[in-house]
């Protein structure tokens, strides 16, 4: 197993409500990539059809501008796309150089059919985030 997945494999467990089986499959359908610092994964009002989760490194999420959060290993990027969402709800930007397991939506979803309880888990994050965004909009 991938040492940067060995690192992460606990978080995503936990976040997926998936077994050591179910999570190698799943990291059998990404592709892992490096980015380099100030890479920009996803911008404001554009479309995208990947996902990422993060094996190592930080990123740095923008919303109008303004920064708004940053995550890091075990995080999951894009899934807002699994929920409708067509174009980048924020720029997420490398705020160093990262390892990233990489997805192409129709695979992810693919894999959300495959893992009930993944979907759910997915689908619960994603509400809460967009109730977050919604929370941020309104203070700026």
């Amino acid at each position: 197993m991938d040492a940067n997945l060995l690192e992460i494999k606990s978080k995503i467990s936990e976040i997926f409500n998936v077994d050591d089986d179910e999570i190698i499959d799943i990291f059998e359908k990404s592709s892992k990539i490096n980015v380099l610092k100030d890479f920009v994964l996803f911008s404001e009002g554009k479309h995208s059809d990947n996902l990422y989760i993060i094996g190592s490194g930080l990123a740095d999420i923008f919303k109008s501008g303004e920064h708004i959060n940053s995550v890091g290993k075990g995080d999951l990027l894009g899934e807002m796309s699994l929920v409708g969402v067509d174009k980048s709800t924020a720029t997420v930007v490398a705020k160093t150089d990262m390892v990233l397991f990489k997805f192409k939506k129709h695979r992810f979803e693919l894999l959300l059919n495959k893992y009930p309880k993944m979907n759910q888990s997915i689908v619960l994050m994603t509400i809460s985030r967009k109730i977050q965004q919604q929370d941020i909009t309104a203070e700026m």
